[in-house]
């Protein structure tokens, strides 16, 4: 039996195909080292900014739900945020309610539900979010 010699244009081939390949990801990798570093030294100070939109109000059995969005437009995150809402009917507060986010990104927006035995769309009715930690 005889040994097939190993062809050399093809071992030149898959070289440097390797090669090729092995320049593409080590450029991918330094950009993304050069991005997380570039965010972490871009991202320092500044304070969440968060601000509170109804999207939406409506009857669910004896009780009225008023969904709305949290965003947070700043640039750090907030923990623990709580977001009251009061309904009110002639300067007198009728029902109080509250919801904690445990944690609310930077730039992002999430979503919540607040429910009270009370119509909200008859009353004056305040949300906002009233304070948050640091993570």
């Amino acid at each position: 039996m005889a040994k097939s010699s190993p062809n050399p244009e093809s071992s030149q081939e898959t070289a440097l195909i390797e090669w090729i390949f092995g320049i593409i990801s080590a450029c991918l990798v330094l950009a993304m080292i050069g991005w997380v570093c570039w965010q972490a030294l871009s991202s320092t100070g500044g304070k969440p900014l968060l601000s509170i939109e109804i999207i939406n109000q409506t009857q669910q059995g004896p009780s009225f739900e008023v969904e709305f969005l949290i965003k947070n437009d700043g640039p750090m995150a907030a923990a623990g945020v709580t977001v009251q809402g009061e309904l009110m009917a002639n300067g007198q507060s009728l029902e109080n309610r509250e919801v904690v986010f445990d944690y609310v990104p930077a730039h992002s927006e999430m979503d919540g539900v607040l429910l009270f035995k009370n119509d909200p769309k008859t009353s004056e009715m305040d949300i906002r979010a009233s304070g948050y930690t640091d993570p």
